[in-house]
Formats: C-alpha cells, structure tokens, sequence
C-alpha cells in the first residue's frame, strides 16, 4: 500500500450543514486532551499527512501554564517521536521531524518557555539526559541519508530555537559538522540546500559561544583546509546576498516588468526602513565565522571575485540605510570582518592584488553619493568604499562612537598596512580626504562627550596621509595638503575642542600648516605657476617633521588588534537577531 502524500491538500468538505475535517486537523483538536490517551491516537497521529499551519496554530493557542500543565502528554509525545526517528519507516521518520519542528518551533521559540519548563514538559529532569541524546544520535543517523535536508532543516530551528535554554548544549557538544559539511560537498553548488546547511553550522558555532572555554564548531572551522568545499560555501552565500542586495536595489522603484520573462515578476517598491525584509541575510552569520576564523577561507573569499562583489555592494546598502533594527548589526558584522581582512599580512596581499580587480557598484541611494567608478577595481578599494559610505551617512546628532571606532581601525589598519607595503594604491584619494574633513566639521559642531576618540581617529588619518606622502599619487597628495591648508581652522577648533593639541597627529598637521603660512609671508606673490613649488617644500617640512620621530604615527604594531571578546556583546546580539531570521528562512 503506497504511502499517503505527506504534501497532499487538506480539504474540508461540507454536507449541508454538516462540516467533515481532515482526519489530521481532528487529531490536532484532541492533542494534548484525555482523547490523546486512546490507544492508536499516536499512530494515526505520526501516519497521517502533516498539516503545519493546522498545527502550529493548535500549540499556539494553548498558553504557557496550559503547556506544563499538559507535559504527561508532550512527554509521551516526545518519546513516541524519538522511537520513530530511530525506526527504518522513511515515511515515518519524515512526518516525526516535521511535527517536532513545530512541536519545539512553539515550546522553545514561540512561547519562549525556560529551560526548566521546556525540560519538564518534554521529558522531566531525570529523563531529558538520555531524550536529547537519543534524539541527537538520530540526527547525526539521519543526515546521511534520504531525509537529509529535512534533518538539516529540523537541526537549524531546533538549535537556534534551544538558544538560552540548556538544550543547546546538547547541540553543540555533538559532532554535525563534518556530516553537514559532507552533506554540502555532495549537492550541486550554489543549491538552497547547501545555502540551509551552511546556516545550521552557523548557528552551531554560536550555540555556546563565549559560554564554553573551548567551541568545538570554532575550532572545526579553524582547522578545516579543503579549498573545494570552501569554495562551495563561498559559492552558497551569493544567491542569498544578491536576493538581499536585489531588494536594496529596487526597493526606491517597482521591479520592471521585463523580469518577468527569467521568472522573476515585477513587484511594488519596498520602503528602505523596512530592508533587508529577506531572513536570508543570516547568512551572514556562518560567512563571518569562517571568514575571520579561517584565513584560507578569507583568502578564497576575496579572490572569488563575483561572490566578493555581492558581498561589497549589499554591505554599501546596509552601512547606508541603519534605519531600522536589524540593518546596523548585519552592517557592523561585515565591517568586522573587514578589519580581520585588513589585519591579516595574508589576507591583505589579496586585497591588492591585480588578479582579484573587478567593477563594483557600490549604492547611490543616499546623498551625496560617492562618485561611481565602473572600471575594474582592487578589493580593498571596495572595502574603502564601504568605510566612505560608513562615514558620510551615519552622522546624527547622538553619534554611535563604537561604529565609527570601528570604521576607523578597519581605515586606519588598512593605511598601516597600505605603508608597510610601500603600496601606492590606485584610489580616488581626494573623496575619501573630503569625507573625513566633513566628519571632522561635524564633530567641532557636535556637543557629544563622545566624540573625543572619533576626534582623535580622525585627525590620526589625515595627519597619516599627510606625513605618508609616497604612498599618494603626487596630484592627489597637492589637494590633500590644499584642503589642510585651507581649512586650518578645523583642526584649530578640534585641538582646543577636545584637548588634542598635544597629540603627535595634531602636531604634524600644525607643523606643516605654520610652514605654508611662513612661506606665503615670505612669497606674498605666489602664482599658479609657483604655487607647486610651495607645495613641494611643505611636503620637505613634513619629511622633515617624520625623520625627527623615531616611527611612523602610524604602524600596525601600535594599532589594536580585533578581538572578539571586546564584542562579546555586540556578537550576541548577532546571535539573537540572526537566529530569529534563521528560523524564518527556513
């Protein structure tokens, strides 16, 4: 006898003014009464085909007190599933994992029950043990078999559901990386069922993370080196990304109608405040873990250069449009991993390296936009790019010091290791010199407390481009050192402001604006035709100013290096809003 269609419609039928349910939706209504009790309820319950909206709906009606109070119930449920999933019964075992996903979706994240809640109403205290490892064990079973997504589906909302209750430990304490790594090796790349389990490593890695003195996933990821497979996972994250940046895009105007000729119809504008709207974006999670736990896998990441693109230009909308909740915290989380990119020797080779150039086309929905540049360019001009953009459209009244903090040490190592390298990078300098004098005029006007190590920062940066003036392109350097010179005040009013007139970076500035003015009074009819002569001999004094210090204002050993437990915080957070997406997505 063939077995019923697990996704074959409910219909209900009506007789006159008789109305006959589905069997299913039936055996919901008595869940959890003293009917549930009848002997065969159980068999029917598991055998029939699933019906989820039916069923959530049932489990959510019930409130939290009404929920313990029925745990002989759940319990006798909870162990009638296990013994399924342990079964041979395909069938079986497929409507067990999606039931249990709803059964913990509700109990863990709907009602947010505590753990000492949760663990009564599934198993009891002396027995939960010995349930979650049976039902792990039947996980890590399943995952190599037919129902192999549906596992990794159930694994990703159970786990990130189980977040905040002791039941996570459980999930990470067993190894389901290297089977879900197989599991993704084994699918066609670029597939939504590498794109889930590359979301449920994610969310195992952040189980227990900063909760344990040792993160079992972290340390996979760390030490995981096949480059095919990385690839793969890399490749996965483009389509989530781009479906994210797609939305960014035309979320100002309706999607034109000619889409509808690839399969994807035209639809109604979306407000900014309201993107990204996808839960694909937590796929941002598991980039960022291996991304900055793996500098093998950063490398590949940079050097795969569409899928490095995608990544650029979704982050230059999310810096742009913190407008709502979750936009800041996916946009922090990429210019985390910017400054880990920036920070590693291996790494940065690859940000500059001429095989890895490409167009990138960075958002103009914000004004005044960056110029655009649609000729191929270095990866770190992209990431320069997004730190422009961080800096021009985050300015308000109430600064948030930490997010520009960060900004400037992804900028500030990236200038670091631009010298170390004695690199002259092709850039369009006198933009990014303009966002930092603006940066600079606001914060004279701004009353924040704040604004003192922005204050610093910033300076530290322009002094830095001053005194580095090989690492410039000669025109370029002349409309720095114009600008400076120009807007002398600005720096006046920042020394006084916030007491930085002794600091080296202020003192440089200061230096070679005296010696400009020392020399416009000793050439009062200077001209165009010698006003380059001029420029030359306040770079001499700015050499001269550097050879008198024993090093640079600025070198990667004196610039602080990323830690993740000074985000702790932050990264909880990550966890918490990526977590909810998750289990959206999936």
């Amino acid at each position: 006898m063939a077995a019923p269609s697990s996704t074959s419609p409910l219909v209900q039928v009506n007789v006159g003014n008789v109305k006959h349910k589905p069997k299913v939706v039936a055996l919901y209504e008595r869940l959890l009464t003293e009917d549930s009790q009848q002997p065969g309820y159980w068999v029917e319950f598991f055998l029939l085909p699933v019906a989820r909206n039916e069923l959530l709906a049932k489990l959510r009606e019930l409130s939290n007190e009404e929920l313990i109070s029925k745990a002989p119930t759940l319990q006798t449920l909870m162990a009638a599933a296990v013994t399924n999933l342990q079964s041979d019964d395909v069938f079986l075992q497929s409507n067990t994992l999606e039931i249990m996903q709803v059964v913990f979706r509700v109990l863990l994240f709907d009602k947010k029950l505590s753990s000492r809640d949760v663990i009564t109403a599934l198993a009891g205290l002396d027995r939960i043990d010995h349930m979650m490892d049976q039902l792990t064990d039947s996980l890590l079973m399943l995952l190599p078999g037919q129902l192999s997504h549906k596992t990794v589906l159930f694994l990703s909302i159970v786990a990130a559901a189980s977040t905040g209750t002791s039941l996570a430990s459980y999930f990470g304490y067993k190894n389901f990386f290297t089977p879900l790594i197989m599991f993704i090796d084994a699918r066609p790349t670029g597939s939504p069922e590498q794109v889930d389990a590359f979301l449920a490593i994610g969310i195992l890695a952040n189980l227990n993370k900063f909760n344990d003195s040792v993160d079992v996933y972290l340390q996979r990821i760390n030490d995981f080196v096949d480059q095919d497979i990385m690839s793969k996972l890399i490749t996965a994250t483009k389509g989530p990304l781009d479906n994210c940046r797609y939305d960014y895009v035309y979320s100002l105007t309706a999607k034109p109608s000619w889409l509808g000729w690839f399969g994807q119809p035209a639809a109604p504008a979306k407000p900014l405040a309201d993107l990204p709207q996808s839960p694909e974006i937590a796929i941002l999670m598991p980039l960022y873990e291996f991304a900055v736990h793996n500098d093998v896998f950063a490398v590949k990441l940079v050097t795969m250069t569409s899928e490095f693109r995608v990544l650029i230009e979704l982050s230059s909308h999310l810096v742009q449009n913190q407008t709502n909740v979750r936009t800041p915290i996916y946009a922090r989380l990429v210019l985390l991993m910017f400054r880990k990119f920036v920070e590693s020797s291996t790494v940065f080779a690859q940000l500059v390296n001429p095989e890895n150039k490409t167009e990138y086309e960075i958002s103009q929905q914000r004004a005044p936009p960056l110029e655009r540049d649609a000729t191929p360019r270095l990866p770190l001009a992209g990431i320069l790019d997004i730190i422009q953009c961080s800096l021009r459209f985050n300015v308000r009244k109430t600064m948030d010091n930490s997010l520009y903090t960060l900004i400037f040490y992804v900028l500030l190592q990236a200038f670091a290791a631009l010298r170390q390298a004695s690199l002259v990078l092709p850039y369009n300098w006198p933009q990014l010199w303009q966002t930092l004098l603006l940066l600079l005029k606001h914060l004279n006007k701004s009353e924040s407390a704040v604004g003192i190590e922005v204050a610093s920062m910033a300076s530290l940066a322009v002094a830095h481009c001053l005194i580095e003036r090989d690492l410039f392109p000669a025109e370029q350097y002349a409309d720095l050192f114009y600008n400076v010179v120009n807007h002398a005040e600005i720096f006046q009013t920042l020394a006084s402001k916030y007491a930085l007139a002794k600091t080296a970076s202020l003192a440089a500035i200061h230096a070679m604006v005296a010696h400009y003015e020392l020399l416009s009074q000793q050439n009062p009819d200077l001209t165009e035709q010698n006003i380059s002569d001029v420029v030359k001999q306040g770079q001499h004094a700015a050499a001269m100013y550097d050879k008198q210090r024993p090093k640079s204002l600025l070198t990667r050993e004196n610039l602080p290096r990323f830690s993740e437990v000074n985000e702790q915080r932050f990264l909880k957070r990550v966890t918490r809003v990526a977590f909810v997406d998750a289990i959206s997505f999936t």
